[in-house]
Order: C-alpha cells, then sequence, then structure tokens
C-alpha cells in the first residue's frame, strides 16, 4: 500500500500545511477570477468514496466473508451449517461473544455503541496485526493506505456508495424473485417471476446493452448465471 499511494501522501503532507515564509511550495494558488483575487489554500483529505473490494484493498481489511469483516467493530460474525458461512446476527436479539466482553456483558446487540472502534482502537488492532496475529480475528492484515496522513482516521474517511453496502442484497433477491431462482417464496412466486417469452428476450436484448464505462469484461448471461462465479 505504502508503495502505491506513498507519493500521493508525500503531496497530501506536503501541502497540508499551507504556505508560509520558511517554505513557499507549501501552497495551493487558486485565482478568483471574479473577485479578482488569489488564495493560498491549505491542501486536506476529505473523504475517500470506495466500494467494500477498494475499502478492502486500500484499509488492508478482512474481506466481507471474515470472522470480523466488520473492520470498524469489535463484533463477531457467527459460523453457519457445519461451519460453512459467516452470519452477522445480533439485530433481533443480543448474542454471545466469545473473545471480548463489553463492559461486562458477554451478549450483545450487533449496533452496541461500544464495539464501534476509533482511531486509537484501530491502530491497537493494527499493532497486534503487525506482530503476526490472526488476520481474521483481528479484522485487518495491517496499517493501510493513506495512515501516514495524520489527520486520515480510517475509521471515518471511507464512504460507501449507498446502492453498494447497503442495497446489493435487496436488489439480488428481487433479480432472483424475477428469473424464478428465489427459493421457499410460497404459492406466489411463480406468479411474480417472468414467463420463459420475457427471459428469453431479455437474453437477446441484453448483451447489446454497454456500460458508460470501459470495464473491460464480456457481458455475463443473468438469466443462465445470475448467482454463479463469473
Amino acid at each position: 500500500m505504502d508503495a502505491l499511494w506513498g507519493p500521493f501522501q508525500d503531496e497530501l503532507m506536503e501541502l497540508m500545511p499551507g504556505a508560509d515564509a520558511g517554505n513557499p511550495q507549501r501552497m495551493f494558488e487558486v485565482y478568483d477570477a471574479f473577485l479578482d483575487k488569489t488564495y493560498n489554500l491549505r491542501v486536506v483529505l476529505g473523504m475517500v468514496s470506495a466500494d467494500s473490494v477498494m475499502r478492502i484493498a486500500m484499509g488492508r481489511f478482512i474481506g466481507v466473508g471474515g470472522y470480523r469483516s466488520d473492520a470498524y467493530s469489535i463484533f463477531e460474525g457467527t459460523a453457519g451449517p457445519d461451519g460453512k458461512g459467516m452470519y452477522y446476527k445480533g439485530y433481533a436479539k443480543k448474542v454471545e461473544q466469545t473473545l471480548h466482553t463489553v463492559g461486562g456483558a458477554s451478549t450483545v446487540y450487533a449496533s452496541d455503541p461500544r464495539l464501534f472502534l476509533d482511531k486509537a482502537g484501530h491502530n491497537r488492532l493494527v499493532a497486534l496485526a503487525d506482530r503476526g496475529g490472526d488476520a481474521s480475528m483481528i479484522g485487518r492484515h495491517g496499517r493501510g493506505a493513506l495512515e501516514r496522513i495524520p489527520y486520515f482516521d480510517p475509521m471515518r474517511a471511507y464512504a460507501h456508495p449507498v446502492g453498494h453496502a447497503m442495497l446489493y442484497g435487496v436488489v439480488k433477491r428481487t433479480l432472483k424473485l424475477f428469473l424464478g431462482k428465489l427459493k421457499g417464496i410460497g404459492e406466489c412466486g411463480p406468479l411474480l417471476s417472468f414467463p420463459k417469452t420475457i427471459l428469453d428476450t431479455i437474453q437477446q436484448r441484453a448483451p447489446y446493452v454497454r456500460p458508460p464505462h470501459d470495464v473491460g469484461r464480456k457481458y455475463h448471461d443473468i438469466v443462465q448465471y445470475f448467482g454463479a462465479p463469473p
């Protein structure tokens, strides 16, 4: 991360203090043509907008299926049946915590504010990771990008698109319903799914839809392969 982001961090740290008599290079000059005035500004990084994949890569956080996949909290996941999958309960009722107690309580809600980490708590976990601790239990592999910038707080500075981070499960389930791939939804299921004629039309037309950006990937047939690895 430092090799990739090091030059960017150096530049931000150079511009951060603003201009002064001893070092006039520390400036970002902006001319306002309307007021005919020049401003010397400090430059700070306000926010990093990233999806979960980039946030994990930049922050060196554990993946979404990890025991501590919420990098901002010390809340623990729960292994699924036969040890398969990782689930995050604790929203409808309190769940048991095996590694940490919060305020002496071993059962907590997932949204308990005492679980959430600040920058100091994050730094303590980074130190554990650097000493060879289990990344899945710690929630990170080590120190991430941009953390040499003194004001950068990885617990506050990453912004996630709401559609990517919150609505994905809703969209995925809705598409499965329309495509007839959602199981266990009762007798009304077939009435809410597209008939074969519409699915055939989707398969014929969808490959011709081109995204407005260059992703370098061929179309993945949503009717045939939805939910399967590309």
